[in-house]
């Protein structure tokens, strides 16, 4: 579960970014291991299957640049009983590979 994994991290090595706003940054949560620091961005939707959303010109760039320190966790039935949890690890990597794709609207 998600929260298992959260565990894993001490509390000292954990920066929510946008605990009290948002900050414009394209990541919500920093996590420092050994060292490196790895980049979360966090979705959410209420909705159970809703599979897209909106990444930001910078959330895209960023994860072009960061590689495998960026993760995307998208949070379908965000305030419900049965909230699921998707990683995407490397999302520009997972884009190349074709594993996820990319929409643009107008």
């Amino acid at each position: 579960s998600t929260q298992s994994t959260w565990e894993k991290f001490s509390p000292d090595a954990v920066t929510w970014i946008n605990q009290s706003r948002e900050g414009g940054d394209p990541y919500d949560i920093v996590v420092t291991l050994d060292g490196a620091q790895h980049f979360y961005e966090v979705k959410t939707s209420k909705a159970q299957n809703k599979n897209f959303f909106e990444i930001s010109y910078r959330e895209w760039l960023f994860a072009w640049t960061e590689g495998p320190r960026y993760h995307i966790y998208r949070i379908y039935g965000a305030g419900s009983e049965k909230v699921k949890v998707a990683i995407v690890s490397d999302p520009w990597a997972a884009w190349e590979s074709k594993s996820i794709s990319v929409c643009v609207s107008i």
